[in-house]
């Protein structure tokens, strides 16, 4: 997300929703929504990172010299194409 402010009251609407499934006992959708609060904070720091480490203003795909490293797949992975 590039907006710090609605990323903040995402988080606090999924930690809202753990809390009260968790009071209720809904234990599957209180583990789901741990699982994604956990992705939002980890998104952010990710975000964080990328932007510190960024030489340039460059794109969100594409650095100064090539692809983020991010985005390069790790040695070995096989490339599966969408298209035809």
């Amino acid at each position: 997300m590039a907006y710090p402010g609605k990323r903040d009251g995402l988080a606090q609407k999924v930690e809202t929703a753990a809390q009260e499934a968790e009071r209720l006992g809904l234990t599957t959708a209180t583990l789901i929504l741990r699982m994604a609060r956990l992705e939002i904070d980890r998104a952010e720091s990710k975000e964080i990172e990328r932007i510190q480490g960024a030489p340039c203003a460059a794109g969100p795909t594409e650095g100064r010299n090539g692809p983020v490293a991010s985005q390069v797949p790790p040695e070995g992975a096989v490339r599966i194409s969408t298209s035809e």
